[in-house]
């Protein structure tokens, strides 16, 4: 777990997230993979992973440092190869069964086809199969105490699925001053929303070790970007949050125009359990086309980032996408290696203006993000 917080013990049987919560439309777009690319990718729960297989590359290298991750991810590639469409959206948790063991007995057609450790851990944890996968995460439970307890105290359900209406810009903003930015609600979002209580209950603690200023704050405005500036009815994480289901809008990989170009790549996800810099240490120079790196310098230390940049370039052919994600910390690749080119920053620049005049929230599903980034590698290894 190279390159993680020190002094923290990471517990290997916790799922963190069960689904990915960044905007893959604007990762697929970016990293404009071809079909033959070499991919490295952050396997978190799996869907952004799945989803770059719709590219036809010629390998992902799905890593995580958590094995429960990586188990989310077999089950999910487990279930693509065996289910149908209809049959796979029931048993991940969007459909509704026809009984209470149904997904238990999904999960006995599914089991042979998972590694044994993988096996192990969901036999032992037969409820995250039973309740659906795709809410098992501590932070889609944290989402759910929010959506079931603080939510109803300020909004009730009609005005909830008011929220998800067709409406025009002005009306949207007009919408959230006058019915839905009530005082309760601003007080409840930024308790429940603050540091302390991600930390607690979201997030692990030590991810924040790196942050300053307010995150708060921080989601308090983008959450509102996110009601006026960008479009409610069309965000599925939006809806997710909100209502604890996708309504009829699928994150891309669960899009049945996606479900066959997934399931014919299967085989091209290899897992591998292991921290980033550990596993870029192990493989040859010149050997990956593009990097789905999620928001991992948001842990490091500044001296770590710069190692695992100059890493990173090492690895990556020339021309060599990286896709990544700011939050709470500021964190570019391109600083730490000259070779990496900075070619996208969407979002709020280093003096918190928005790039381009549109925040993240206004051209992205993605809200609770500070910055969407994209470098190339220039020059390629040394």
């Amino acid at each position: 777990m190279q390159f993680l917080p020190k002094r923290v013990k990471f517990k290997q049987d916790l799922i963190r997230y069960s689904q990915c919560w960044e905007d893959t439309d604007l990762v697929l777009d970016n990293l404009a993979v071809s079909s033959g690319d070499v991919i490295l990718s952050i396997a978190s729960a799996g869907d952004n992973t799945l989803s770059l297989l719709t590219a036809n590359p010629s390998k992902i290298i799905a890593i995580d440092f958590c094995q429960a991750q990586l188990a989310v991810v077999a089950l999910k590639i487990a279930a693509f190869k065996v289910l149908s469409y209809e049959e796979l959206l029931t048993f991940l948790g969007i459909g509704k069964p026809n009984s209470a063991t149904a997904r238990l007995a999904t999960y006995e057609l599914l089991r042979p086809l998972l590694a044994l450790q993988y096996r192990q851990f969901f036999d032992k944890r037969p409820e995250l199969i039973v309740n659906g996968i795709i809410a098992s995460g501590k932070l889609e439970r944290y989402f759910a105490i929010f959506r079931q307890v603080i939510l109803p105290l300020a909004h009730s359900r009609k005005t909830v699925n008011a929220l998800f209406e067709n409406r025009t810009r002005l009306e949207r903003q007009e919408f959230f001053e006058r019915q839905w930015n009530t005082a309760w609600y601003q007080l409840a979002f930024k308790l429940f929303f603050g540091k302390t209580t991600m930390a607690l209950i979201g997030r692990e603690a030590s991810f924040f070790k790196e942050a300053s200023g307010s995150l708060s704050n921080f989601l308090t405005h983008a959450s509102e970007a996110a009601l006026t500036e960008g479009t409610p009815s069309s965000n599925h994480y939006l809806r997710y949050i909100l209502t604890g289901n996708y309504g009829s809008v699928l994150p891309h990989y669960l899009r049945r125009e996606n479900f066959e170009a997934i399931r014919a790549n299967l085989d091209k996800v290899v897992l591998v359990e292991g921290s980033l810099q550990t596993v870029l240490e192990q493989l040859p120079s010149d050997s990956i086309d593009a990097f789905n790196l999620s928001d991992v310098f948001e842990y490091m230390t500044e001296d770590n980032c710069e190692i695992l940049s100059h890493s990173i370039n090492r690895v990556a052919r020339r021309g060599g996408r990286l896709a990544y994600w700011n939050m709470a910390v500021d964190r570019f690749a391109n600083q730490y290696d000259s070779n990496l080119f900075a070619t996208r920053r969407l979002g709020l620049n280093q003096a918190g203006l928005n790039q381009g005049g549109l925040s993240l929230a206004a051209s992205s599903t993605t809200f609770f993000y500070r910055r969407f980034c994209l470098d190339v590698a220039i020059e390629g290894a040394l």
